[in-house]
This record gives structure tokens, C-alpha cells and sequence, in this order.
């Protein structure tokens, strides 16, 4: 049995200069699952670091019992084929080229709130912005689906979402890595409380 209580309470607490050791972090959540929770955690890990999100990909997400990998790989594919859509209108190609469908009749699209969030966002002239703002739907969208979560692996799932961002952030600017990295593990710890 995992004991997430402790894997969140051993979360480093970051000093105002200090860089994440993300790597070291993620080994470490890994080592203290179970072999089952071990093979979702991998299945996020290596899907998170590109591997082929292709309609197979999400075909699998889909039929996966664990409900955190069905639902945010859902939300992951339609904000790609957001994005998608937006490159494709900027471009003059035809509505569709290169969507991800996961059947013939499905609407690629969010629903109303989501799509005119993406739409903000990715009419953003700068390019960091951008980022963020996307990073930032990403967020939200993991928040709302641990919204119930307590001390369980969806919750552990989440928060190595997050942590890929933060990995991310330190490449493009350290400083909002650290940043994120903090928020990140003050609000995972919020959970024991």
C-alpha cells in the first residue's frame, strides 16, 4: 500500500534562490509507489516527455481505468487540437488538417468557456505569454480534477504535471521555475491540512 501522506510531506521547501532538483524529486516519488502506482506514474512520465501523442495515444488514455490519466489526457488532446486550429486559421490551411479525432463524428472542440479561454490565450502577440497562459489552463484544469482528491495517487499524478512545467520553466526562465516550484508544493501540502 502507498503511503501518499508521507510522499507529499517529504516534498522538498525550496530557499528563495535555490533551483529544483526535478529529476531527483520525480525518482523519489517513484520509489515510494507501488509497482501498479509505479506503471501509471510512468505511463504520465513518458507521455509528458513525447512520446507519440497520436489517436492511439489518446485511444489508450481513454480506455485507462485510472480516472485522472482518462480526463486530463482528454483535456490535453483538445487543447492541442486548439491549438492546432489556431495555426491552422493563421496559416490559410483547411479548417481540421491535422486534428486528433478520436472518432469520425466527434467535435475537436472544448466546450464554450474553455475554447474562449484557449482562444485568448493563444491570440497572445507574446510568445511567453502565451506560455504561460497555457501552462496556467493546464494548471486550472489539473486543480479542477484533484478538486476531491485527498492523499490519493490522482493527486500525485497532478502535482508531476505541474512539476514537468517546472522542469520546463527552468529551461526558458529560472526564476518563474522556482516560483511555480513553490506554489506548487505549498498548495500540494494544503491537501494534509
Amino acid at each position: 500500500m502507498n503511503n501518499y501522506e508521507y510522499i507529499i510531506a517529504s516534498l522538498p521547501v525550496l530557499q528563495e534562490a535555490e533551483t529544483p532538483d526535478v529529476p531527483a524529486i520525480v525518482e523519489e516519488i517513484r520509489s515510494q509507489c507501488s509497482v501498479k502506482d509505479r506503471e501509471l506514474v510512468d505511463f504520465l512520465l513518458g507521455s509528458l516527455d513525447g512520446r507519440t501523442l497520436d489517436r492511439d495515444f489518446y485511444l489508450e488514455c481513454a480506455g485507462k481505468r485510472n480516472r485522472f490519466i482518462r480526463e486530463f489526457f482528454s483535456f490535453d488532446r483538445k487543447l492541442r487540437n486548439a491549438k492546432v486550429s489556431y495555426l491552422n486559421s493563421r496559416l490559410g490551411r483547411p479548417e481540421g488538417t491535422d486534428l486528433v479525432l478520436l472518432s469520425d463524428d466527434e467535435d475537436p472542440g472544448f466546450g464554450f468557456d474553455e475554447a474562449a479561454a484557449a482562444s485568448a490565450v493563444l491570440s497572445q502577440p507574446d510568445i511567453l505569454e502565451r506560455e504561460r497562459g497555457l501552462d496556467r489552463m493546464v494548471r486550472g484544469k489539473v486543480d479542477e480534477l484533484n478538486n476531491l482528491d485527498v492523499l490519493n495517487l490522482d493527486l500525485i499524478l497532478g502535482f508531476l504535471v505541474k512539476l514537468r512545467q517546472v522542469e520546463r520553466w527552468q529551461k526558458l526562465d529560472p526564476a518563474t521555475g522556482r516560483e511555480i516550484f513553490r506554489d506548487l508544493v505549498k498548495e500540494i501540502r494544503k491537501t494534509k491540512e
